[in-house]
C-alpha cells in the first residue's frame, strides 16, 4: 500500500512532464486537422462548376457569327470587284470595259466599270471586320470580368460560411471547455478530495485549458485568414463587376464598336447596291440591243428570204429603229413610228419614209430615211441606172431638204405616172429644182423653168451657168441617195459597226448576267452580315447591367449559420454591394462571437492560473506528506534513477564520487537555485558502501547539496560571499540573484493567498492542512530551526558523515525527507524545463 502510494505521486509527476511534451504534439495536430480543412473548402470554391452569363455567351457566340460573315463578305466582294475589273478566265467571266455594246448601253457600262473601281464597299467590310475584332475584345474582356466576379461572389459566400463555422466551433470548444473546468474545480474545492484527486484535477484542468487556448488560437489564425481572404475575394469582386459594368456600358452606348460595324455594314450595303443597280441598267441597255439585233436578224430572215421592197423596208426600220438612232442619233428616243415609203417627184431618188420618236424631253422629232440595195450601180444623168437586185440593203438618212424641194417639184410640175419619157424629162434636167440660200438662212425653190422666164425678163441674171438672184447664187438640188449620202448610211452587207453591234448584243447580255450573278451572292453575304452584325446587337442589349451575383444557390451554403431573416436580407439585398454588405455583418457577428468566446477562455485560463497559485504550497504539503507515511519501502522514481548508477550492476565497484559540497561560509551558492544548471567534475573516488542505498543517499545529498541546501543557506545568508571555490565545479552567480531567487522561492512557498485557499479548499480543510504543515516539517527535521539543519547538511561534504551526524551539531537528519524532496524537485524541473521548451516552441511556431 505504501509503495503503491509512492508510485502514484511519481506516476503523477511524470504525466505532468508527459502532457507538457504532448501538447504541443496535440496543437500541432488540430493546426493541421484546421488548416487542412480550410484548404479542402477553398479547393471545393476553386473546383466549383464555372458559372457564367448566359447572355454574355450569347453575345460571343453572335460576336463570333458576325465575324465569321463579314470577313467571308470581304472575301466574296473582293472576288467579285477582282473578277468584273480583270476578268476571271477560269469562271469564264470577261473584264468589264467601257467599250462594251453599243450607244445605248454606252453610258450604263461607264457608270457601272466607275462604280467598280471607285465604290468602297471592300473597304467598308474592312473596316466593319476591325470594328468588330474591338467587339471581340471587349466582349472577352466582359466575359472574363464576369466570370471573376461570379467567382469572387462565390467565394465571398464561401469565406462566410467557412468562417461563420470556425467561429462556432471556437465557440462550442470553449463551452465544452467550461463545462469540462467547471466540474474539475468541484474537485478541487471539494474538502472531500485527497490530495492525488486535486493533483489529477489540477493537471486536467491544465490540460484542457491549455489544449482549449491552442485550438482557439490556432482556429482564430483561421478565422482572421478567411476575414482576409474574404477581403481579397470583396476587392476581386468589386474590381470585376467595376470592369464588367463599364464594358458593358460601352458596348451598348451609340459609340460603341458594334455600331460603328454596323455602320461600316449598311455603307457596304450601299454601294454594293450601287453596284448592283449600275449592272443592272447596263444589262437593260444590252437587252434592249439584243432585243434590237433580234428584230433586226428576224427582218433580214424574211428580206433575204423575199427580196422585196416591201420587206427590205421593214428590214430598213428595224435598222433604223434599234441601231440607227439609239446609236447615232438619240439613244433615249421613245415611241418610234414610222410611215410608209412615200414617193417624191420622180418617184425613184426622191422617196422616203418619215420616222418619228420622242426624245427625252418628250418632244416629238421628225426624220426621213430611204434606201437602196447594195448592188445599185450610179451613172451620171441616168437615176434608173441598174437599180440592183440583191438581199443586202443600205438604209441612208435624207436632208429634210430633199423632201421639201421634191414636193416644191410636185407642186410647180404636178404629178406624171412613170414612164420612159418622163424618165428621160428627168435624165435631162427638165425638172430640175434649184435653191437660193439666203444669209439669213432661209431659202427659196425655183425650177428651171422658173429661172429661165427669170433671166428673160431680167429678175434673174445668168452668169457662167450659174444663176443669180438679188446676188444670191442658185444652188441645184441633187436628190440624196445611198452613193452620194454625207450623213448616216448603215450597209447591211459590210458595215462594221452593225455587225459588231449584231454580234456583241447577245454575249454582253450574257457577260453582264454573269457580273449579275456574283454582285448578287456579294450582295447577299453583305446583307447576312450586317443581319449577323444586327443579331450581335440585340444580344449586346440582352446583356445584363448591374447583375446580382450573389443568387440563392450560393447563400444555401450558408443555412446552417444564418437565420431565415439574415438570408431573406442577402437574398433581397437587390445588388451584389448591398449582399456583400450583408454578408460583412455576419462576418462581423461570427466575429463579436469568437471574441467572446475568446474572452472567457482567458478568463477561464486566469481564475485556472490563480487557482494553481494558491494550490502550489498546499498541494505540495499534501503530496510530501502521503509520500512521507508510507515511502519508505518504495522504488524511486525512474527519473532519479537515472541520475544515479544501476545498484546492482554497481556493486562493489568504484564510481565518481558526487561532487564537492560548498562550504557556506566561505563560497558563494549563487548558482546552485533550483532550475539551473550545473556541472558535476570528478575530483575523487570513493568506494561504495556495503549498502547500495548508500549510493542513492549520495545522490540525493548531492541533489540536495545543489538544489535544497543553498535555497536555505540563502534566505539566511543573503550577504556572504565566498572567499575562493572549494572545488572547480562551483559555477558562480551573484549573491544578489541568489538572494532574489531565494526569496521569490520562499514567497511562492510560504505566502499564498488565505482568501483564495479558503475558497478553493474549504476553512476546515485549509486550517487542517496549514497545522499538519507546521507538525509535519519538525517532523521531518527533528528540530524547529530547519535552518540550522540546512547548514549542517551543507557544510556535510561526505555521505557517511552526514548520516552518522550525531546531536552534538543540534541536527537530526530524517533521510525520508531527503528521498522526497528529491522526487518532487527533479519532478518539478522536469515540468518547468518541459513547459518551457513548450512555450518556446509555441513562439517559434
Amino acid at each position: 500500500m505504501k509503495k503503491n502510494t509512492v508510485l502514484r505521486v511519481i506516476r503523477i509527476a511524470l504525466a505532468t512532464m508527459i502532457t507538457a511534451t504532448t501538447v504541443t504534439v496535440n496543437v500541432r495536430a488540430m493546426d493541421g486537422e484546421v488548416f487542412e480543412n480550410i484548404e479542402n473548402d477553398q479547393e471545393d470554391v476553386n473546383t466549383n462548376e464555372e458559372v457564367y452569363n448566359e447572355s454574355v455567351e450569347e453575345a460571343m457566340e453572335a460576336e463570333t457569327a458576325a465575324e465569321e460573315s463579314v470577313e467571308e463578305a470581304v472575301e466574296i466582294t473582293a472576288e467579285t470587284i477582282e473578277a468584273i475589273a480583270e476578268g476571271n478566265e477560269e469562271a469564264g467571266i470577261e473584264a468589264a470595259d467601257v467599250t462594251d455594246g453599243g450607244a445605248v448601253a454606252q453610258e450604263s457600262v461607264e457608270a457601272f466599270v466607275e462604280a467598280v473601281e471607285s465604290l468602297p464597299v471592300e473597304e467598308n467590310l474592312n473596316e466593319a471586320v476591325a470594328e468588330l475584332n474591338e467587339v471581340t475584345e471587349e466582349l472577352v474582356k466582359v466575359d472574363e470580368a464576369d466570370r471573376a466576379a461570379d467567382e469572387s461572389a462565390e467565394e465571398t459566400v464561401a469565406y462566410v460560411a467557412e468562417a461563420k463555422e470556425v467561429a462556432n466551433s471556437i465557440v462550442e470548444t470553449v463551452a465544452e471547455t467550461k463545462e469540462q473546468a467547471n466540474g474539475l474545480i468541484d474537485i478541487i474545492s471539494s474538502e472531500d478530495a485527497d490530495a492525488e484527486q486535486v493533483s489529477e484535477a489540477m493537471d486536467k484542468l491544465d490540460q484542457i485549458t491549455e489544449d482549449a487556448k491552442e485550438n482557439v488560437e490556432t482556429k482564430k489564425a483561421a478565422f482572421e485568414a478567411l476575414c482576409d481572404k474574404f477581403e481579397v475575394a470583396k476587392r476581386q469582386l468589386e474590381g470585376a463587376q467595376k470592369v464588367y459594368d463599364e464594358t458593358v456600358k460601352h458596348l451598348k452606348s451609340d459609340d460603341s464598336n458594334v455600331n460603328k460595324a454596323a455602320q461600316k455594314l449598311e455603307a457596304a450595303k450601299k454601294n454594293v447596291e450601287v453596284l448592283s443597280e449600275a449592272c443592272d441598267n447596263a444589262k437593260e441597255d444590252f437587252e434592249k440591243e439584243q432585243a434590237a439585233v433580234e428584230d433586226i436578224l428576224a427582218k433580214k430572215e424574211i428580206s433575204d428570204k423575199n427580196k422585196d421592197w416591201k420587206t427590205q423596208d421593214k428590214l430598213m426600220e428595224s435598222i433604223i429603229s434599234g441601231y440607227i438612232i439609239p446609236n447615232f442619233i438619240d439613244k433615249d428616243a421613245t415611241n418610234i413610228k414610222y410611215t410608209e415609203m412615200l414617193r417624191g417627184f420622180d418617184r425613184q431618188n426622191s422617196s422616203y419614209t418619215v420616222v418619228t420618236y420622242l426624245d427625252k424631253d418628250n418632244n416629238t422629232v421628225k426624220r426621213y430615211f430611204n434606201i437602196d440595195r447594195t448592188d445599185r450601180q450610179f451613172k451620171e444623168n441616168d437615176q434608173w441606172y441598174r437599180l440592183g437586185s440583191s438581199r443586202e440593203i443600205v438604209v441612208y438618212e435624207k436632208p429634210e431638204e430633199d423632201i421639201t424641194s421634191s414636193v416644191y417639184q410636185k407642186n410647180h410640175f404636178g404629178n406624171f405616172s412613170v414612164t420612159n419619157q418622163f424618165k428621160a424629162d428627168v435624165n435631162s434636167g427638165k425638172y430640175d429644182v434649184y435653191s437660193f440660200d439666203y444669209a439669213d438662212g432661209t431659202n427659196e425653190f425655183k425650177c428651171i423653168d422658173e429661172l429661165e422666164a427669170g433671166v428673160e425678163s431680167g429678175e434673174i441674171e445668168f452668169v457662167d451657168g450659174v444663176y443669180y438672184m438679188n446676188g444670191t447664187a442658185a444652188r441645184k438640188i441633187v436628190q440624196t441617195t445611198s452613193g452620194n449620202a454625207k450623213g448616216i448610211r448603215i450597209s447591211t452587207k459590210d458595215d462594221a459597226g452593225l455587225k459588231a453591234f449584231i454580234e456583241n448584243a447577245s454575249k454582253l447580255v450574257e457577260k453582264y448576267e454573269k457580273y449579275g450573278e456574283i454582285i448578287a451572292d456579294t450582295q447577299d453575304k453583305v446583307e447576312e452580315a450586317s443581319d449577323k452584325v444586327e443579331a450581335l446587337k440585340d444580344a449586346i442589349d440582352n446583356i445584363e447591367e448591374n447583375r446580382v451575383r450573389i443568387s440563392a444557390d450560393l447563400v444555401a451554403d450558408l443555412r446552417d449559420y444564418l437565420s431565415e431573416e439574415d438570408m431573406t436580407r442577402v437574398l433581397n439585398a437587390g445588388s451584389t454591394q448591398k449582399a456583400v454588405q450583408i454578408l460583412e455583418s455576419i462576418l462581423a457577428g461570427a466575429k463579436e462571437d469568437l471574441d467572446n468566446a475568446a474572452a472567457e477562455l482567458d478568463e477561464l485560463i486566469e481564475k485556472r492560473d490563480e487557482i494553481k497559485e494558491s494550490l502550489s504550497v498546499s498541494e505540495e504539503i499534501v503530496l510530501v506528506e502521503n509520500a512521507a507515511e508510507e515511502a519508505v519501502e518504495t522504488v524511486v522514481a525512474s527519473e532519479v534513477v537515472e541520475a544515479v548508477a544501476n545498484t546492482e550492476a554497481v556493486a562493489n565497484t568504484e564510481v565518481p564520487a558526487v561532487a564537492a559540497i560548498p562550504v557556506v561560509a566561505d563560497n558563494n551558492v549563487e548558482n546552485n537555485i533550483e532550475g539551473r544548471r550545473y556541472e558535476t567534475e570528478t575530483v575523487a573516488e570513493e568506494v561504495i558502501a556495503e549498502n547500495p542505498v548508500e549510493v542513492v543517499l549520495a545522490t540525493l545529498a548531492e541533489i540536495f547539496e545543489n538544489t535544497v541546501a543553498p535555497v536555505a543557506t540563502a534566505i539566511t545568508a543573503q550577504s556572504n560571499t565566498a572567499n575562493e571555490n572549494v572545488s572547480e565545479n562551483t559555477v558562480r552567480v551573484t549573491a544578489g540573484e541568489a538572494a532574489g531567487e531565494a526569496q521569490q522561492i520562499t514567497e511562492e512557498a510560504n505566502i499564498a493567498p488565505v482568501d483564495m485557499l479558503g475558497q478553493i479548499l474549504g476553512a476546515k480543510r485549509y486550517n487542517k492542512y496549514n497545522k499538519e504543515f507546521e507538525e509535519f516539517t519538525n517532523k521531518l527535521v527533528g528540530l524547529e530551526n530547519s535552518e540550522a539543519a540546512f547548514a549542517g547538511i551543507g557544510a556535510t561534504k561526505n555521505i557517511k558523515a552526514l548520516a552518522e551526524m550525531d546531536t552534538e551539531s543540534g541536527i537530526k537528519i530524517n533521510w525520508l525527507w531527503l528521498l522526497i524532496i528529491a522526487i518532487l524537485l527533479i519532478t518539478e524541473k522536469k515540468i518547468r524545463d518541459e513547459r518551457q521548451k513548450k512555450a518556446q516552441e509555441l513562439k517559434a511556431a
